[in-house]
């Protein structure tokens, strides 16, 4: 396993040394504001993440679910001694974000096998061994594809089996690999505060930790701790729970200006309408509707799980078939 991860971090150009006492001594591999715009390369890869989002067939089953489960377990482990790629790619990308799908899986996976430990673990060391056939570390486009097709819409992660663990923790406790440690991302200024932010992440309270990792922004010597691409992929998560309205003020004022693309403002001038008690533009519905009409985003969720495309059951605002 140990040697997998090895193969991802150098294909990132990392470094696998012990974590550094101070993230202000490392080596700035980040811009200071939490945000920089994304190269050339990182957005061909944000399209290759995006488009592999709901390439799930029907015909994929439970051993690519724990193909799955493995594959975010190693981003989760990167992730955290990684530069900014990877929130600069896609916000939803980092280690936080990572550990959500890997938790969601083995909830998942543990409650699919009937709460039988032994099938848990031989099902996740069989996943273990045919890493080299499943996840394309030697490609970089189609890896992300991948990780593309193992996203779960995080207002549908399931965590019914208690379980919500760290990348390193899951290489601990279930792989064995003591030498994996609780490192952070460089950019990290505060890890208490990181922490606390990532626990709101995986308790599902996105528009606290949008309006929380919002407000650290507002100090130059915080602003890299929650990166900006992170806030606004907690945003949208906000609207896909249907809890906009909750994110703040400032928030919503800034989202207004610079959500992209741009049809993502009207969702945040829609919560300001009803954080004032207005109906949402164009919207004759109730006021308690939250952010108003039905994003578009889970209109395809919904065909795609009835056409056999998604590798969960729906959970969220909009689609109730898993609640």
């Amino acid at each position: 396993m140990f040697r997998r991860f090895a193969v991802l971090a150098a294909w990132l150009g990392l470094a696998l040394a012990a974590p550094v006492a101070s993230p202000a001594a490392a080596q700035a591999d980040y811009n200071e504001t939490g945000w920089r715009a994304a190269t050339a390369q990182e957005k061909a890869l944000r399209k290759a993440y995006e488009d592999g989002k709901f390439t799930w067939s029907k015909e994929d089953g439970i051993e690519e679910m724990y193909d799955c489960m493995i594959a975010w377990q190693v981003w989760a482990t990167t992730a955290r001694i990684a530069p900014d790629a990877f929130p600069t790619i896609s916000g939803d990308l980092s280690h936080v974000f990572a550990e959500g799908h890997m938790s969601h899986y083995v909830n998942t996976l543990y409650a699919k096998s009937g709460g039988d430990v032994d099938t848990f673990v031989r099902n996740m060391i069989a996943a273990v061994q045919r890493m080299d056939s499943t996840i394309p570390y030697d490609d970089e486009k189609a890896l992300y594809r991948f990780m593309g097709k193992c996203y779960v819409q995080p207002a549908s992660w399931d965590f019914s089996q208690g379980v919500m663990m760290t990348g390193p923790e899951f290489a601990r406790d279930f792989l064995q690999q003591s030498e994996v440690k609780d490192n952070y991302p460089v950019y990290v200024k505060d890890i208490p505060k990181r922490q606390a932010f990532d626990k709101l992440v995986l308790e599902k309270r996105f528009p606290e930790a949008a309006n929380y990792a919002a407000a650290m922004h507002a100090d130059p010597k915080l602003k890299s701790t929650v990166y900006w691409n992170e806030i606004l992929a907690l945003s949208e998560m906000a609207v896909s729970a249907g809890r906009g309205s909750e994110l703040s003020v400032p928030l919503l004022n800034t989202l207004t200006r610079v959500w992209w693309p741009k049809y993502k403002r009207g969702w945040a001038r829609n919560a300001l309408r009803v954080k004032r008690g207005e109906n949402p533009a164009n919207d004759n519905r109730p006021k308690s509707s939250g952010v108003g009409k039905e994003p578009g985003w889970a209109k395809q969720e919904r065909e795609r799980y009835y056409g056999g495309r998604t590798n969960y059951t729906p959970c969220n605002q909009w689609n109730t078939m898993g609640c």
